[in-house]
C-alpha cells in the first residue's frame, strides 16, 4: 500500500495565525477584553472546588463519628467483662471467707467441746496426688507462711474429722503424714473392739486385725473412733466407718475402714495443740 505524501501548508497561515494571537494577547493586555470569560471560568473552577470539599468533609466527617462509635462500643464491652470479672472475684471471696469463718466456728466447736487448749489453721499447698492415689506414701503439705514453729506428731483435722499427723516443718510448709499412708497407726475403738488401724496405702482406707469373737459382733457400717490410747488424738471422735470384713483365720479378721474426711476436698486443715 502507498505511503501518502504529507499536504502543504503555506506560511501565510502560519503568519495569519501568529497576528491574529499577539492581536488578542494586546487586546486583553490593554483593555482587558476577556475579564467576563476569565471570572466565569475562575468562579466555575472555585464552584467546582467548594463542591467537591463538602462531600469530603462530610465524609471525614462520617468516618471519623463512625470510628469513634466503634471504639466507644468496645471500650463499654471491654469495661462490662471486667465488671462481670470482679463481681465474679467478689461472690468467689466472699463465698470462700464465710466458709472459713464456719469452718472456723466448727473447729471452735468442736475445741469448747472437746476441752481441747487451741488450734492453728492453715491453708493446704500442695498434696502429693501420685503417690496418694496409686502407692503407699500419703502425705500432704500446709502454708506456714509465718514459719510457725510446729511440733511433730500433733493431731490435724479437716472439716468433721481427724486426718493425720504433723511430721515434718520445710520452711514454709508442714508437713503431715495423712491415716491412709501404710506407715500410719491410729488407735481406734467401735462398740465391740479397739485396735490400731494402719493405712492401707489407698486414698481414705485404713484396716486392722481383730479377733474372731470380736468380729462376731462387728458389723459392715458401724461407725470408728478415735480410743485416746497413746494421749495424742482425743477420744471418741468419728474419724470412718466399717465398709468390710474379711475372715483371715479361724481365730482373726481384717476389718476395713473408709475414713469420713477426704483431704482431695479440703482447703483448711487445723492443727490442735
Amino acid at each position: 500500500m502507498a505511503r501518502s505524501a504529507p499536504s502543504y501548508i503555506p506560511i501565510r497561515n502560519y503568519l495569519i495565525g501568529f497576528f491574529l494571537s499577539a492581536l488578542i494577547l494586546f487586546a486583553d493586555i490593554r483593555f482587558d477584553s476577556f475579564a467576563s470569560i476569565k471570572g466565569f471560568f475562575r468562579a466555575s473552577a472555585l464552584y467546582l472546588q467548594l463542591a467537591s470539599n463538602v462531600p469530603l468533609n462530610q465524609l471525614n466527617k462520617i468516618t471519623s463519628t463512625f470510628s469513634e462509635k466503634i471504639a466507644i462500643t468496645q471500650e463499654n464491652n471491654y469495661l462490662k467483662q471486667e465488671i462481670i470479672k470482679l463481681q465474679t472475684k467478689a461472690m468467689i471471696e466472699q463465698k470462700m471467707f464465710s466458709t472459713q469463718i464456719d469452718r472456723i466456728n466448727s473447729y471452735e466447736n468442736k475445741l469448747n467441746t472437746l476441752g481441747m487448749k487451741s488450734i492453728s489453721l492453715f491453708e493446704i499447698a500442695s498434696i502429693d496426688l501420685k503417690n496418694y492415689l496409686c502407692c503407699s506414701s500419703h502425705k500432704l503439705f500446709l502454708n506456714n507462711p509465718d514459719k510457725k514453729s510446729i511440733s511433730t506428731n500433733l493431731p490435724v483435722m479437716a472439716k468433721e474429722s481427724y486426718v493425720g499427723q504433723t511430721r515434718k516443718n520445710h520452711m514454709n510448709f508442714i508437713e503431715v503424714i495423712l491415716f491412709s499412708d501404710a506407715e500410719h497407726l491410729l488407735p481406734i475403738k467401735s462398740p465391740s473392739f479397739f485396735c490400731n488401724a494402719r493405712g492401707r496405702g489407698k486414698p481414705l482406707m485404713i484396716s486392722c486385725v481383730v479377733n474372731t469373737e470380736e468380729s462376731a459382733l462387728t458389723n459392715v457400717n458401724d461407725s470408728i473412733f478415735t480410743s485416746g490410747l497413746g494421749g495424742v488424738f482425743m477420744p471418741n471422735i468419728k474419724v470412718g466407718e466399717i465398709i468390710e470384713i474379711n475372715p483371715l483365720s479361724i481365730d482373726e479378721s481384717e476389718v476395713i475402714i473408709k475414713l469420713i474426711d477426704d483431704p482431695l476436698e479440703q482447703t483448711l486443715f487445723g492443727i490442735v495443740g
